[in-house]
Order: structure tokens, then C-alpha cells, then sequence
């Protein structure tokens, strides 16, 4: 996965949506499709797993053009907030438009 996030980044907007390790295990436990790398851990297994992969992925993760911090967030929140991300983005990509006094 090394070189896919330079491909994400260089070809559109990265988001990393940052979630504590019992975030992500409360959201393991509730999915409807199994994990197959987790099938077979305790929970204090799967605990150290995610830990391990996560701090292996981080320095990945940190890439992204943004990260934002789901905790228990609604999905239409996070759509805001990256709707508006992205609006600033597009503003501040704009060329500046000269004033009247500066003319």
C-alpha cells in the first residue's frame, strides 16, 4: 500500500478518517461482513492487531490532503466537512482577482 497513497494524492483529494482502535473494533463488531485477517483473535488479539497495523500504516495515513476526526460522528457531518475541505481547497487554488485599486 506503500505506493498507492503517492497515486491517491497525486490524482485526486486524500481524506484519512481518524478513529481510535475501540472505535474501530466497536465498528468490526457491528459489521454485517467479517474481517478474514481477524477471524479466529480474541478481542485482545484483534486489539493488538489493529494497534500494530495502524502504527505500520500512520506515517501512510498522514499523507492524506486531510484528516478528520470521526469519534461518533453522523456520515452526513463528515460529508459536510469534507464538502467544505474541499470548497477551501478549490478557493484557495483560484488566481487572485486583482480590485479596483489595484488596477
Amino acid at each position: 500500500y506503500g505506493d498507492n497513497i503517492q497515486f491517491i494524492t497525486s490524482h485526486g483529494t486524500a481524506f484519512y478518517f481518524h478513529m481510535t482502535v475501540d472505535q474501530i473494533m466497536e465498528r468490526i463488531a457491528i459489521a454485517r461482513k467479517g474481517r478474514p485477517l481477524l477471524n479466529g483473535m480474541d478481542k485482545e488479539e484483534k486489539r493488538e492487531f489493529i494497534q500494530q497495523h495502524l502504527a505500520k500504516r500512520m506515517p501512510y495515513y498522514m499523507k492524506a490532503h486531510h484528516i478528520i476526526e470521526i469519534h461518533n460522528a453522523l456520515a452526513e457531518n463528515v460529508a459536510r466537512q469534507m464538502t467544505e475541505m474541499l470548497t477551501a481547497d478549490n478557493e484557495a487554488q483560484q488566481p487572485a482577482t486583482q480590485t479596483e485599486d489595484a488596477k
